[in-house]
């Protein structure tokens, strides 16, 4: 079927954008792997826990279990990044505090 996982994210990202969307993946997952409808959902909830409408190339390879430690290092380094430029924005006045007021604005 695919020679790659490489191959396997070219062919699952139908808009060529680069991530796959849930419903690449699923129809993916239900055409080439032939699971149901059900099972694709719960993957791709199980994987993309915090509701994202997407999967970067890194998540994909992850699931597939094609990844070597330079890449889980890049998506942990992105992770990180994210959740510290969240917080830095939620703080704007550098106290190591984030009040109500600071987390609505």
């Amino acid at each position: 079927l695919f020679q790659s996982a490489d191959q396997m994210f070219v062919s699952a990202d139908l808009d060529g954008s680069r991530t796959i969307a849930r419903y690449e993946f699923e129809g993916q997952a239900t055409n080439a792997a032939e699971l149901t409808n059900v099972n694709a959902a719960n993957i791709w909830s199980s994987v993309v826990l915090l509701g994202q409408g997407e999967m970067s190339r890194m998540h994909y390879m992850l699931l597939l279990g094609a990844v070597d430690l330079a890449t889980l290092r890049n998506l942990l380094v992105s992770r990180f990044l994210l959740v510290r430029d969240t917080w830095n924005a939620s703080n704007p006045n550098g106290d190591s505090m984030v009040t109500e007021a600071e987390f609505k604005a």
